[in-house]
């Protein structure tokens, strides 16, 4: 059935005779693709952090990549120097510290995430915010969860994460945004010995 449709195709083709410029129609301009909303790019992140290496820290250049359509190009530069400045404390250090990070940067569980709920966003102007809910199920206890806020601007035509807000509400959740754990492990890489 497939090769009589093509057959017929050609043969139609061949009787219309030749085409001059006056009969071809102006191209039509390509519509843009929709820029995606805060909630797309939120559900993108999550879903490329989820790709990650295994235990967190700073990411180095090649999980970097995975994240970075998601991210403004500021994080991108602020997780590109935290990640110089951890090597530069490694080397000062002569590897015999821990990191100045450990752990997962992006939510406020040391342990990552096992689950990432659908993102509640809201926007106005250049300027929006998503609630993930977030939970961790190490399967030897009851489950932990908790809402971090994603902060987003537009950007171009799209939108990208500015920054993450920790949520967490145990003691030893990461706290403040990601922001200014990554500027403080800059700092700290300066205090090096």
């Amino acid at each position: 059935m497939r090769q009589l449709l093509v057959a017929m195709a050609l043969v139609c083709a061949a009787c219309a005779g030749p085409q001059t410029r006056a009969d071809v129609a102006p191209p039509v301009p390509a519509l843009a693709a929709p820029a995606k909303s805060p909630t797309d790019v939120t559900g993108g992140f999550y879903n490329a952090y989820r790709t990650l290496p295994p235990g967190g820290g700073i990411p180095d250049a090649k999980a970097r990549a995975a994240i970075e359509p998601y991210i403004t190009p500021a994080l991108d530069q602020l997780l590109i120097a935290a990640a110089g400045a951890e090597d530069e404390y490694a080397t000062a250090t002569r590897h015999k510290s821990p990191p100045l990070w450990e752990g997962d940067i992006f939510t406020s569980n040391f342990e990552g995430v096992t689950s990432v709920g659908n993102p509640v966003c809201n926007w106005s102007g250049a300027k929006g915010t998503c609630d993930v809910m977030l939970t961790y199920d190490d399967k030897s206890g009851r489950p932990v969860s908790w809402t971090d806020k994603v902060m987003l601007v537009e950007n171009g035509a799209d939108w990208r994460i500015d920054d993450i807000a920790y949520g967490a509400t145990w003691d030893f959740g990461n706290k403040g945004t990601l922001r200014e754990n990554l500027k403080e492990v800059i700092e700290e890489a300066k205090k090096a010995p």
